[in-house]
């Protein structure tokens, strides 16, 4: 009977030891997942090489209606890139069509030379073609004082070498004169100039407009004389 009840004893001493240490254990376990984070599994599977080296930018959560790169190939066209598509492939209509004559052709392309909704290179195309076709369908673009530099400056090297047509070239050097770039209302003013009189150089802006007009009364009048 002793024997048996030290034994009982013996057990119940062994057992609140076993029961200390997992206490421990556990007590442990605890304090490891409380100082050292970086032992907790989702952690690790949430480090990136970039986390490593200080890196601190954030992820960015994938989007639902997918990436940005993907939303680039969903875009609609830019507008001005479909214009001149669009600009270009009427003006190859216009000068390839055989039904129209060049002053019918000229017309339409003045129109796109005209419209200032439509970007600079196709206005610059059609009003090279078009002026080919029939310089003086083109003459009252010399009006336009917000036409384009590039085109007005394209405009008057055809002008220059229109010799033939000496009253088409005092009124659009006449008519530049009121051009907003100050370059080309001095480049026309020598023009103008080198069509009147000797002194024509010296003479302000509204003595030469005054100049001009009597120029092509001249002109005229030696037309009906002609006739």
């Amino acid at each position: 009977m002793f024997v048996f009840k030290a034994r009982s004893q013996e057990i119940t001493k062994m057992k609140k030891q076993k029961l200390r240490l997992i206490l421990m254990a556990l007590i442990m376990l605890g304090l490891i997942w409380v100082v050292w984070p970086e032992s907790r599994p989702s952690d690790r599977s949430n480090d990136t090489p970039n986390s490593k080296i200080g890196n601190t930018s954030k992820q960015t959560a994938p989007s639902l209606f997918g990436s940005r790169e993907d939303d680039k190939s969903n875009r609609p066209k830019n507008r001005t890139s479909s214009m001149e598509n669009s600009g270009m492939k009427r003006i190859d209509r216009l000068i390839n069509n055989q039904t129209l004559s060049n002053k019918e052709v000229a017309e339409q392309l003045r129109v796109i030379a005209q419209d200032k909704h439509m970007p600079e290179n196709v206005r610059s195309d059609a009003l090279g073609h078009g002026v080919i076709l029939d310089l003086d369908t083109f003459a009252n673009l010399s009006g336009d004082t917000q036409l384009p530099g590039e085109m007005a400056e394209e405009f008057l090297n055809h002008v220059i070498n229109e010799n033939r047509n000496p009253a088409l070239q005092i009124r659009t050097y006449a008519n530049f004169l009121n051009h907003s770039s100050p370059e080309i209302r001095e480049e026309v003013k020598g023009l103008l100039a080198f069509m009147l009189e000797d002194d024509a150089g010296e003479k302000d802006v509204p003595s030469l407009l005054k100049m001009a007009e009597a120029k092509l009364k001249l002109l005229d009048a030696e037309k009906l004389v002609e006739k």
